[in-house]
């Protein structure tokens, strides 16, 4: 049996490329909904998808020049994973690019003047968690980047609003320290 030309094996593995990067990100985010995994580990699936999506576009682009002149169904598959792969790079590109455009904030507060204190949390966390202690220099990035960042204003009455609060945080499963 004739061994399939190296345009063919190309467009192949670049194909498989894009399928298991898609297959890590969806189980990553099906695991991040489950709340089986936390953010850090969706966002590494997301890159790796990136990462397994660029390497299967150079697949797909040494297929179709190592392909040039011969036959077109074969070109369909390099083709297919051109497409594919600039589909799937494009949402962790375009979030490596907004990345490098804004500063790392680990803690984001809706009042810069009055900001809430933590009284119970220092005492539970891990000396490798980041500080809950108020750092005007994070807020001064954080007024320069995000600045329509505001309060919610609401019609509820104060208690209403604060039970409507306490549910949405049930619903989710924080913890209330």
């Amino acid at each position: 049996m004739a061994r399939p030309a190296l345009s063919e094996r190309l467009g192949r593995w670049g194909l498989r490329a894009c399928l298991v990067g898609l297959a890590i990100f969806c189980v990553a985010m099906a695991l991040f909904r489950l709340g089986q995994i936390g953010h850090l580990v969706l966002l590494g699936g997301l890159a790796l998808m990136g990462l397994l999506a660029l390497l299967a576009l150079v697949m797909a682009v040494a297929a179709l020049i190592t392909g040039l002149g011969g036959d077109r169904r074969k070109n369909q598959t390099a083709l297919m994973v051109l497409v594919l792969s600039l589909l799937l790079a494009y949402g962790p590109l375009t979030m490596a690019r907004k990345l490098d455009s804004v500063p790392l904030i680990n803690d984001i507060s809706t009042d810069l003047v009055d900001t809430p204190r933590f009284i119970a949390v220092p005492d539970l966390r891990k000396p490798t968690d980041n500080s809950v202690e108020i750092d005007r220099d994070e807020q001064a990035k954080q007024k320069a980047f995000y600045t329509g960042l505001t309060g919610l204003d609401s019609a509820l009455a104060p208690q209403k609003a604060f039970e409507r609060a306490m549910e949405q945080v049930q619903d989710m499963g924080w913890d209330i320290v």
